[in-house]
């Protein structure tokens, strides 16, 4: 009898194209990245490498399918709940007032009225429900993502996470900066979605490599 082997936790790869199987496989680079080849438009990803595939398929603009109980697996972590009164202080005005946007504001206030609307908002359920329904579906699933995680996730998971999640996504949020993370954490923090960890200027980020909280 033939012997058969047992894999848990196997990362596989499904494409749309086989071509770009083909080019995964062509590229000496990411050819590392994969093992057998299981058909035209599926692979097995080398142990460990997932985050890697994930980020080379990005850069070159396509992205493969991937499920969202995958990802709650792949980014799941220690909790570690955040709220955003302790960044808000650290915003310019400018910004502050766009962020009161989303919850209905005009954003013609000072700055202090701008932290003081948001953390009212962020208190009152009705408001936070209003605000969640009036979004788009790859800003709730960024949501959901940093939920996940207990309130805080790491930059490039984060992007990952959106780019892989099935959302449309707007064109101009994709490639760019750091392949795409940087605008995808622009367009949440100018939306009042997201903070960083960089607590002198929370739209900083990128100065020390934190993710959105």
């Amino acid at each position: 009898m033939e012997a058969v082997t047992l894999h848990e936790n196997l990362a596989i790869i499904e494409v749309d194209d086989p071509l770009l199987l083909d080019d995964l496989y062509a590229d000496e680079k990411s050819a590392l990245l994969l093992l057998t080849r299981l058909s035209g438009k599926a692979a097995v990803v080398a142990p460990g490498q997932f985050d890697a595939l994930l980020a080379a398929c990005v850069s070159w603009g396509t992205c493969p399918k991937c499920s969202i109980e995958f990802l709650r697996e792949q980014l799941r972590r220690p909790e570690t709940l955040r709220r955003f009164d302790g960044y808000l202080h650290g915003i310019n005005a400018d910004k502050l007032k766009a962020m009161t946007r989303l919850w209905g504001f005009k954003g013609q206030m000072r700055k202090d009225e701008c932290i003081q609307s948001i953390l009212q908002a962020l208190d009152d359920p009705q408001k936070v429900r209003a605000a969640i329904a009036g979004l788009e579906e790859y800003e709730r699933t960024g949501l959901e993502l940093i939920k996940l995680m207990g309130g805080e996730i790491e930059a490039s998971a984060f992007a990952v996470g959106i780019y892989c999640s099935g959302a449309r996504i707007p064109p101009r949020l994709y490639g760019g900066y750091r392949n795409g993370t940087g605008e995808i954490f622009d367009h949440f923090f100018r939306r009042g979605l997201i903070m960083s960890s960089y607590t002198y200027d929370s739209w900083l980020f990128f100065t020390n490599g934190t993710g959105p909280s």
